[in-house]
This record gives C-alpha cells, structure tokens and sequence, in this order.
C-alpha cells in the first residue's frame, strides 16, 4: 500500500490501532460527558497528539540525514514537506528545525513525554536554540525548559529572544540585519478592485505602525460591531488621511498627493465618476469621498458623450466650516450613534447637481465614517429631517433598472431590500429573509444586500 508522497504507508498493525482509537473516540457521547471527563479526554487527546508528533519528527530527522528528498522528487526535505503533509512554510520550517536537533534537544523530549510541556513549547525551545553557540546551548535549554513549565509558547518565545541577546549579542545583531534586508510591502489589486496589502518588518519599525493603528483605534466604543481586522484597515487608512491632509508630503510632478475625482455631467445631471489611478467608482462612492478631502474635475459631455467643458472645482468643508457644524452637531447625527464629529465625515443633504457646487454649512451634517456615511451614500439608505430637528436614518429601496426576459417574456422586478443585519434582532433577520424572498419568485438574488461594516 502506497501514500500520497511516495513509499509504503505504516504497517497494517499499526494503522488498524490507530483505526480502532479513532472509532472508539467516534463512539463517545461528548454531550453525555461530565465536565471532569471532558478535560480528562481533551488531555489525553492532546497529550497523544503530542507523543505522535515526536515520532513524526523522528522520521523527519532520518528522512532529512538520507536526503530522501531526491529520489521522490523534490529539491528539499522542507519542499517535500510542505508538498505532502500540506501544511504551511512556517510549520514545515518548525519541524524541520526540531528533527535536526533531536539529540540535542533529549532533555525537551522527556519532557513532552512526561507531559510536563507540549509539543509546540519544544517547536520554541529547538527555534530558539538553533543559532545559539554549542556552549551556551545547554544552560539555555534547561533555562527554556523552566520557563516552559510556567508559561504559554508565546511568552516562552520572548524568554528565549532575551537568552539569546544576552548570550549571543553578535548573533542577534546579524539576525536584525538579515531582518532588515527582508522587509517587504507588496501593495496588489484583487479581481473585485479592492487593494491587497502584504508584507513583513523588522520589530522596531513594525512596533511604529502598531502604536500608529493602536493610538488611532483607541479604546472602541460602546456598541462598535467592527473585527480587530476592520478597525486596524480604518486605522491605516485614517492614517494615510491625516498625512495626505497635512500637505508635507513631498510633490510628484509638482502636485501634492491628492484623491481627484472627475465627474462627468450631462445636461446638469451627473452621469458617471472615475477616480484617478482607479478606475470608474459608483456615485454613491462619490457621495462618499464629499465629505473627505478630495478634488474634482467637471466634464461636461453632450449626449453623445463629447466633452464640451472641463473645469476644476473643490468639494469638501474647510476647518472653519466643520468647526460651525459641530456647533451644532457635535456628534454623528444618526440617533444613538455616539461618535464623535472628529471621526466623521460631512455628508451633504442636498445633491451636489441640485445646490449648484456649494459647500453649504447649513446643508451639511456629521455622519461617522465607519458605518452610516457609507450606509446613506452606498448602502441604500435614506436620512430624513423629523420635525424635531433631528435625523432618522430609514432603510430604502435600492433602485435597479428593470429588464425584460429573454423572449420578449415578463419583465423582471429588480428592486430589493436592503437591510442592515447588525441593526435587527436575529429573529427579525429571518422575517426579513423570509419577506424579501417572496419580493423575487423568479430571480434568486442574494437574500440581504447589507453587508457587515
């Protein structure tokens, strides 16, 4: 019997044992379990798994010493690993970091055996002691393994980073180099337009950006429904707001880094929007990036599409007029929302094409960035004045065109709720799923066209 990778599989005794364990774990009524025996179980489980790494790691080693790489076609027992274990770079390093430490590491082994550490504290004992001068590296085990008894991998890490500073100094001065010789950010576009970000830097400098991210992020309040992920992106992207808005950076071909947007108008109706160096953008987004810092360029067409005119204009509030509004607003004016008007943007209350261009602080008003300005001005939303003064924001119809079927059939309806899940009780969402999906017999659209900020 052969594996995927290559080579005979572990004998029939062997894999019917393990068979055996697995049915007879299958068999068991978790549910059924007293919370003693549940942890009973979790340990023994995880201790087993542990004992099976070792052995996995025994045959890396001797796969590893008789190069057996070669002869099944790969270029390196990392590659092979990777390849036929499926796991990532980073674990396939790990283990291959250990295998080759195996007699060294004897004192870590027993240790797992026992059950006095797991087998990922012995993943960062054998990273850690990889580089370390053959004097030093046995002191600074039996250090790890101390540490390892009293603390997660993570924090054993961190002592292991501090045994090899103070034992290894030139060591660790060339591993910051290596480091920094590494340091990479890829910026790439994905298939849908949004922009890929990844990377990697050296501890100082990518201590810099979290303090940025942290101090920007804050202390998220009450009610703030965003992932970690979420509020990190709105952070940098925060960040890149203020330094394009404090005008220091430097020019490219004599003009200051700045979002332009050219808007194309026909008979005084805008038509269509494109954003510099992106591409079309929808005129909800245009909405959108008026209450930020950005610059327009008017082009006005014929009905055939001939520019007649092309013009420049400034959309957005100055200083000055924020400082009025939030006179009288000084907050996201959506009822309940508490966000302050210096993380909001200035929405518009009159279209642009209506008002004639102007930058009215009577017609604008605070809505937070994060959640309702995309809302009003992409997500289908309305908000209305009440006669108290005050705003409601109201779920509205997102208007599609209508089109007939093939054939000359029935046209097709292709209105559709949107609706915000994060703002309705669960049992509401399910009426709601349930609503909208007797609005489209004949066309199965997605059921909710909100999405989660």
């Amino acid at each position: 019997m052969m594996n995927g990778g290559g080579g005979s599989s572990p004998g029939a005794s062997v894999l019917e044992h393990r068979n055996v364990l697995l049915e007879e774990l299958e068999a068991v009524d978790v549910d059924s379990l007293a919370a003693e025996e549940l942890g009973a179980e979790l340990r023994f489980i995880r201790a087993s798994v542990d004992l099976l790494e070792l052995q996995a790691a025994r045959r890396v080693a001797a796969f590893d010493r008789k190069e057996a790489f070669y002869e099944l076609g790969q270029h390196s027992t990392l590659d092979w690993i990777r390849a036929n274990t499926h796991v990532s770079a980073a674990s396939a390093d790990s283990q291959l970091t250990l295998a080759r430490q195996l007699e060294a590491l004897e004192p870590t082994i027993e240790a797992v055996e026992q059950g006095d550490i797991s087998f990922e504290h012995a993943l960062a004992i054998a990273r850690q002691l990889k580089d370390l001068p053959e004097a030093a590296g046995r002191p600074a085990q039996a250090e790890l393994l101390q540490a390892a008894t009293e603390s997660d991998p993570r924090e054993l890490r961190r002592v292991g980073e501090e045994i090899r500073h103070r034992d290894d100094p030139e060591g660790m001065a060339r591993l910051a180099y290596r480091q920094h010789q590494k340091r990479r950010l890829r910026l790439f576009d994905h298939a849908d337009g949004m922009l890929g970000i990844e990377g990697a830097l050296p501890a100082p400098e990518g201590m810099k950006l979290r303090l940025c991210l942290e101090s920007l992020i804050g202390i998220p309040a009450r009610g703030d429904e965003r992932s970690q992920e979420q509020r990190q992106a709105d952070a940098l992207v925060e960040l890149c707001s203020q330094a394009i808005g404090a005008g220091r950076l430097p020019r490219q071909g004599g003009r200051r880094p700045q979002l332009t947007v050219i808007v194309r108008t026909e008979a005084g109706s805008e038509v269509a929007a494109e954003l510099e160096g992106v591409g079309p953008i929808s005129l909800g987004t245009l909405a959108r990036l008026r209450g930020q810092d950005h610059l327009e360029r008017k082009q006005k067409v014929d009905g055939k599409g001939v520019t007649l005119n092309f013009g420049r204009a400034r959309r957005c509030y100055s200083d000055n007029q924020r400082e009025e509004i939030s006179t009288r607003y000084p907050r996201c004016v959506v009822p309940g929302c508490t966000v302050a008007i210096r993380d909001c943007e200035i929405h518009h209350q009159l279209a642009w094409q209506r008002d004639a261009g102007k930058t009215d602080v009577s017609e604008g008003v605070p809505l937070c960035r994060r959640r309702h300005h995309p809302q009003v001005t992409e997500g289908g939303y309305r908000l209305e004045p009440r006669a108290d003064g005050g705003f409601e924001l109201l779920a509205g119809w997102t208007p599609h065109r209508v089109e007939a079927s093939e054939g000359g059939g029935r046209a097709r309806r292709r209105d559709r709720l949107v609706v915000d899940p994060l703002q309705v009780p669960a049992i509401l969402v399910k009426v709601v799923e349930e609503l909208d999906q007797k609005l489209r017999v004949e066309d199965r659209l997605p059921v909710l066209a909100g999405d989660r900020p």
